[in-house]
């Protein structure tokens, strides 16, 4: 607290930087409101003053807690953003087509194989459009069935026919987890 509030916060900058294993705890004075920014940089922050004796001993316990709570979330994110990248490199190198949704059907990821079984030049056509505008009005609704019972963990066997923008028709088989044209033997998980 005796330090300058720009100085303190370029401290614990640099602590977090340099990944130092340490909860960071400010002892503000008496009366003193350190800023937002300040608080939100460190662990914990308690004023001195009456009962000072009494609040310390919980307050460094919660700085501590805190401190073990945002490093093990920090370190569970890094280990799944590495594996969502292996994932990513295992659709890409995958030769049947695959298109990845989320529960409301949006298109998350699709693969170069996926992409040509629709008819789109790449993926980023068609990441973040609803999977259901890939075909007409009954596949549409076929697809949204589909995706319904795939979430229960239903297995079923749909067909469907899906309008690429080179304007061809394509008439889809989903069997299972995989979606395959009829005519090439293709699929797509």
């Amino acid at each position: 607290s005796s330090m300058p509030e720009a100085d303190q916060l370029q401290l614990i900058q640099y602590l977090r930087g340099k990944q130092i294993p340490l909860p960071v705890v400010i002892l503000a004075g008496q009366g003193v409101s350190p800023s937002s920014t300040l608080v939100s940089a460190a662990d914990e922050c308690i004023s001195r003053g009456p009962r000072l004796a009494e609040r310390l001993a919980p307050g460094l316990r919660m700085a501590i807690e805190r401190y073990r709570v945002v490093s093990t979330t920090t370190r569970e994110n890094e280990r799944l953003k590495r594996s969502e990248g292996r994932l990513r490199l295992i659709i890409e190198a995958l030769p049947a087509g695959v298109v990845l949704v989320d529960h409301v059907g949006k298109i998350l990821a699709m693969n170069l194989a996926g992409a040509a079984l629709v008819g789109v030049a790449g993926p980023s056509d068609v990441v973040g459009r609803e999977l259901y505008s890939l075909a007409d009005a009954k596949g549409a609704q076929t697809l949204r069935d589909l995706v319904a019972r795939a979430l229960t963990g239903e297995r079923t066997k749909v067909e469907f026919t899906c309008h690429g923008p080179d304007g061809e028709n394509r008439h889809l088989v989903f069997d299972g987890l995989c979606i395959q044209r009829e005519d090439s033997g293709q699929g797509s998980v």
